[in-house]
């Protein structure tokens, strides 16, 4: 499976995000794997881009809910 990672690591000028191919592997502190070989609707579409963007924001309002810490 091919996956593309974001990383991001706070306070660390210039405050930018990297983006990597290949196998999810830990290089920061806050990431994001997304899976490309992930298919939607019974494996009839690919993973869009908005459908990415959807689960971000699922995340942060998980987070923001106080769905933070591991327990």
């Amino acid at each position: 499976m091919s996956t593309v990672r974001f990383s991001f690591t706070p306070n660390n000028p210039p405050f930018n995000v990297v983006q990597a191919v290949g196998a999810a592997t830990v290089t920061g502190p806050v990431e994001l794997t997304v899976d490309l070989g992930n298919v939607q609707d019974g494996a009839s579409r690919a993973l869009r881009r908005q459908d990415v963007l959807e689960a971000i924001l699922k995340i942060q309002e998980y987070i923001e809910r106080g769905g933070w810490l591991p327990q």
